[in-house]
């Protein structure tokens, strides 16, 4: 009974995940990560091998049935490669040195210097993207930074 409750949790999520994508509501990181030829397009073949990845990955003994205990297993090894403070925490000591955190800081400047000139222009704070109105961080607020009222 746990396993059809879990299965049809998980695809109810999956469901609304294919309507969000047919509205157009992935962009970005999500795009990227559902767009798998690049066309731009989130097609239903393609989510549907997103869906099957997915499940895959949490049906972690690949017995065809979703638990509770593999969901939850799941949502936390997520979490742990979403937290920044595990990331930053290399030696997993569950503490976070000085050392630690200038690491992190040196890999976020690495990654977001797409250029290596040392500093991070407001370009590469957007990821490259030139998108109508800038980024939500960037409006309401002139090139200078200044705020504009909007």
């Amino acid at each position: 009974m746990m396993n059809v409750k879990t299965v049809s949790i998980a695809m109810i999520l999956l469901a609304s995940m294919s309507v969000q994508a047919d509205a157009g509501a992935f962009k970005g990181k999500h795009a990227n990560m559902l767009d798998l030829d690049k066309d731009g397009v989130v097609s239903a073949e393609e989510l549907s091998q997103h869906r099957q990845k997915m499940f895959s990955e949490i049906d972690s003994n690949g017995d065809g049935f979703l638990t509770r205990e593999e969901n939850e297993a799941f949502k936390e090894k997520m979490r742990k490669k979403h937290d920044r403070f595990s990331r930053a925490d290399s030696n997993e000591d569950g503490k976070v040195s000085a050392d630690e955190f200038a690491a992190q800081s040196e890999k976020m400047q690495k990654k977001l210097d797409k250029d290596g000139d040392g500093t991070i222009s407001r370009e590469e704070m957007r990821g490259g993207k030139h998108r109508k109105g800038g980024c939500e961080h960037d409006r309401g607020h002139d090139r200078k930074g200044k705020d504009t009222g909007e």
